[in-house]
């Protein structure tokens, strides 16, 4: 009957979108220890003592809830699902995919080596049952939360097409959900089409500290654009990058809060930002503000989903010759202090001035070990250059995907030399609004 009546339809959808909006709040609710003063007319008690405690009102209030709805929304809260003791919470964003969200939580599970440190969430979109039953089927060790559009999002320009809009609306959901409602520090976004290498939650765990001390980085990713086997050789090399990567990233509340009431609308001052592509806009300069993203060279993730909504983009190409780091990294271990912005600036410059300069793409292939520069005087000569090595020549914003203020770095002959394609002396980076300062502002 449902399916044969729209309004029907529609209207179900309102109600369990009220319903579970209303039993999020009584979760959050519920975790706080508050006692509230419940008073009669002319500000009497109307309890012995003057006091009640919330959460007796809360359970009573959750009673009165559909018992379908309130299994459905029990499954997330489970063991281990503590924002307190939690490094970061990890969300998987999926809608109906539950082949590949298999996949990608027995990778979880697999590397996954303090499952209270980084509790599982998975973010439906939609109500494919399939989803819906597999994610269920894991409690207790696996949170379940479910979001339900309750109208069509707007878009830009008509005819665009509005699945991506969708997800940008899920992911500000499912944010808000870990940041806002369950209170979580910081939160590891994947997708449900991902494996993770064996090291990957003691990388991220290792960089934490990092961008929650220094607000030059806004996030740190799994991901290198050009993570191919061919241009990678050291697990343990991580870099700064201008370029958001995206693919299995860490975000912390500090730059939720700043994210959260401008997601994909963009601030005030800057119109006509509007858009469903929620990654694309996380790079506009005036929403990065000259900020930094932490990276790996070797990639911490391998995105295996070449059907989806991007149509297998770039999958054949790039995206299905990544390779996954096969490395347990002792990340404890390691001195990151590098990553520093002062003396990543210092490092990186002198790098730089020490390689040996090289006219094109063939005298840097007859090096046979250290590091060379090849330089590249306009965008075009950029994609030109790119093209010859076999390494991405798109930019977006002004910025080369996996480039450092306009320097892209990758390894040939096996790992035995490393390239830093960088911009000449006749290229202005700052005047072409490639570098931006760190209030966002163009030159």
């Amino acid at each position: 009957i449902i399916s044969e009546n729209g309004e029907l339809r529609d209207r179900v959808l309102e109600l369990e979108w009220e319903v579970q909006n209303l039993t999020s709040h009584l979760i959050a609710l519920e975790a706080e220890p508050i006692t509230v003063r419940q008073l009669g007319p002319g500000g009497r008690p109307l309890t012995p003592g003057g006091t009640i405690k919330l959460k007796d009102t809360i359970q009573e209030e959750k009673g009165k809830i559909p018992p379908t709805v309130i299994v459905h929304q029990e499954a997330q809260i489970f063991a281990g699902a503590s924002a307190e003791s939690a490094v970061a919470a990890v969300v998987v964003m999926t809608c109906n995919r539950p082949q590949y969200l298999q996949r990608t939580l027995d990778s979880i599970f697999k590397v996954n080596p303090n499952p209270k440190a980084f509790p599982v969430f998975v973010s439906q979109d939609g109500m494919d049952p399939r989803v819906k039953s597999l994610v269920l089927g894991l409690a207790p060790n696996v949170g379940y939360l479910q979001h339900i559009e309750d109208m069509p999002p707007k878009m830009k320009t008509p005819g665009e097409n509005i699945v991506y809009y969708r997800i940008a609306e899920h992911y500000k959901w499912a944010l808000q959900q870990l940041f806002d409602v369950r209170n979580f520090s910081r939160v590891i976004i994947l997708e449900d089409d991902m494996d993770l290498s064996p090291d990957f939650f003691q990388y991220f765990g290792s960089v934490a500290s990092l961008l929650d001390s220094d607000p030059s980085l806004w996030c740190a990713s799994s991901w290198n654009d050009n993570g191919q086997t061919e241009f990678v050789s050291d697990a343990t090399q991580l870099y700064r990058s201008d370029f958001f990567p995206g693919l299995g990233w860490m975000l912390v509340k500090r730059v939720w809060e700043e994210l959260r009431p401008i997601w994909t609308t963009g601030p005030p001052e800057v119109p006509g930002i509007f858009g469903g592509y929620w990654d694309d806009w996380m790079r506009l300069n005036e929403v990065r503000k000259g900020r930094q993203c932490i990276r790996p060279e070797v990639c911490r993730t391998f995105n295996f989903g070449e059907v989806g909504s991007s149509r297998g983009q770039f999958f054949k190409q790039y995206l299905g010759k990544i390779k996954l780091n096969d490395q347990l990294v002792d990340w404890a271990s390691m001195d990151l202090r590098y990553l520093e912005k002062r003396k990543y600036v210092d490092q990186f410059a002198a790098r730089l001035v020490v390689a040996d300069k090289v006219a094109d793409v063939q005298h840097a292939r007859l090096a046979q070990r250290g590091d060379v520069v090849v330089q590249y005087d306009s965008r075009p000569h950029f994609e030109q250059l790119a093209n010859s090595f076999g390494v991405m020549s798109e930019w977006k914003e002004g910025v080369p995907r996996g480039s450092y203020q306009g320097v892209v770095t990758f390894r040939i002959k096996g790992g035995a030399v490393r390239v830093f394609l960088a911009p000449g002396p006749s290229i202005n980076l700052h005047a072409h609004g490639y570098i931006i300062p760190p209030n966002g502002g163009r030159p």
